[in-house]
């Protein structure tokens, strides 16, 4: 064994053995952290976001296109969501700031997504 594997082995058992004599405290923000529940389909929304009309759009939607994300200003938090989910489900369509630069259009009105050719 060359001493750059034994020195990596060497690393790794003690890694494992910091990590076994650190206590496990219940309220800790990592165990907090890890205690979520997976995403599934859909990433964990802060609003009611449509994911599967999100994912029917990215299916819709050419690789080559790009579109713009027309949302109701007066709720930033779902504007952010379907922000996010539309760079997650239409990738690698290409998004725009101006709607009348875009090829499509992604309505976001409440949860519910309509995606509109231009």
């Amino acid at each position: 064994m060359s001493s750059g594997s034994r020195l990596a082995a060497v690393a790794g058992a003690a890694v494992i053995a910091l990590g076994a004599a650190v206590p496990w405290v219940p309220h800790d923000p990592l165990r907090r952290l890890v205690n979520v529940e997976s995403d599934g389909r859909d990433p964990q929304w802060d609003r009611d976001v449509d994911g599967r009309a999100l994912r029917s759009a990215g299916a819709e939607l050419p690789d080559d296109a790009t579109y713009a994300l027309v949302t109701r200003p007066d709720d930033p938090v779902l504007s952010g969501n379907l922000k996010a989910g539309t760079q997650l489900f239409l990738a690698p369509a290409l998004p725009v700031r101006s709607p009348r630069r875009a090829g499509w259009l992604v309505l976001g009105d409440g949860g519910r997504v309509v995606l509109r050719r231009r």
